[in-house]
Order: C-alpha cells, then structure tokens, then sequence
C-alpha cells in the first residue's frame, strides 16, 4: 500500500483497512479518535521529511504545521460552505485583493477553524503550550492577526517575526506549496473529512509542542506556529491548485 492517498477499500492492505473499520467504530463515542491519529501520523511523517544528519530541528517542524494547519483552516472553511451550499458572500468572507494581484480572505468563518472553536488549530496550540505551564495569552495571536492583516499582498506578508536562532529554514508558503499536498494526502489515508482537515493538524501540533518540550520553551513553540499559521489561514485555495 502507498504511504499516501486514499484507496478503495478493496485495494487497502488489510491492516489499514482494519484500523478504518476501527475509527469507524470509534466515531460512534470518540469524534475526535481519528482526527488524533491522522494528526499523530502526520506529526510523525513531518519529523521524517526534514531529518537529516543532525536530526530533526523541532523549529521546522512547528513551523510546517503551522503553515499547513493554518491553510487547512481556510480548505476547510471553503468545504463547510459547499456542504452548505453558502457562497463566499453570503457566508460574509471578505475577498481582498493584495498588491500581488493575489486573493486573501477575512471573515468570522476561517477564524472560527483558525481560533474561534474549542478544536479550532490554535486553541489546541495554545491549550498544549498551557498545559506544559506557559503563561499564554491571546494577545499573542491578536498581535499577529493585526500584523497580517496590514502586510496581506505586501513583502512582509507571511515573514514570520520571531527571535534570532528560531526562524524556520523556509517560508511558510513554501511549506504550503511543497508539503499541504502530502499532508493532505496522509489526512485522506485515514479518511478525516476536509471540513476537520483543521482539527487534525491542530491535534499534530499539540503532539509537536509536547515532544519539543526539552528542546523550546512551550510557549515559544506556541508563537511560531501562530506566526505561520495565521498569514497562511487567509490565502486562496485556488493558488495552489
């Protein structure tokens, strides 16, 4: 069986296919099983992608979930609203157009996949860094929503703004053009719906930040992944297809 991409389930080893049958069941009393193994294996796959030598800098690998957890927040919301069949304008997104002649979209629907819900990607974030006993706040996520909000289109747009020694080794929309795919992919091998891509990646951070906890301070591993993840939550799905 490929490691990636959805198979019929007559062509799934019977392994995969019984761990299906598995979440199945799950779904009944646990909603929330499948989406913390989807997240666990690509936290995992993450990990394995950019070791090398060296091993693996837990920077990246925060900061590649950031940036594909916050564009999964906005594939998301575009899913919500063709299983509602609500448009864009109706569903009250703001279009804005950036001066790189790009599309960026605003509005209380990816915020909600983004940070506005319990399982939203940075909540999970912010609970795991307060959980290992950060002092967070919202105001760092506020901070960096202003910072988007007035760079969208420009050429700080999508920098994230961190401290010497912690920034990652690329930019997150190259991390969302290269690597969403894959993940995207591994999401679909355990059949998490697209309207939940969000919460799965928000479940992959919560285990990135727990397993980084020697390596940086939680609440740092908090604020690089709001740094990626907010810019890369209001770009268009379109872009990339």
């Amino acid at each position: 069986m490929a490691i990636f991409g959805r198979k019929k389930t007559s062509e799934q080893s019977p392994g995969h296919a019984a761990v299906l049958r598995t979440l199945n069941e799950k779904d009944k009393t646990d909603p929330n099983a499948r989406l913390q193994l989807a997240g666990a294996v690509v936290f995992d796959m993450v990990c394995r992608i950019i070791q090398n030598e060296r091993g693996t800098r837990i920077d990246d690998v925060l900061a590649i979930l950031g940036a594909t957890g916050g564009f999964s927040c906005i594939v998301s919301t575009m899913s919500v609203l063709t299983e509602a069949n609500v448009t864009i304008q109706e569903a009250g997104l703001a279009v804005v157009k950036g001066a790189d002649n790009q599309i960026y979209y605003f509005g209380d629907v990816p915020n909600k996949a983004l940070l506005e819900s319990k399982f939203s990607l940075l909540s999970l974030t912010l609970g795991a860094a307060h959980s290992l006993g950060a002092q967070v706040s919202l105001d760092l996520v506020h901070d960096t929503l202003k910072h988007v909000a007035s760079t969208v289109g420009g050429a700080q747009f999508g920098i994230p703004i961190l401290p010497e020694g912690h920034q990652p080794g690329d930019l997150p929309i190259n991390y969302v053009k290269h690597l969403w795919p894959k993940i995207r992919e591994a999401l679909d091998t355990y059949e998490v719906p697209a309207t939940r891509y969000h919460m799965a990646l928000g479940f992959a951070i919560y285990k990135a930040i727990e397993a980084g906890k020697d390596a940086i301070d939680p609440l740092l591993a908090a604020r690089i992944v709001t740094e990626c993840a907010v810019p890369m939550a209001k770009l268009d799905p379109a872009r990339f297809q």
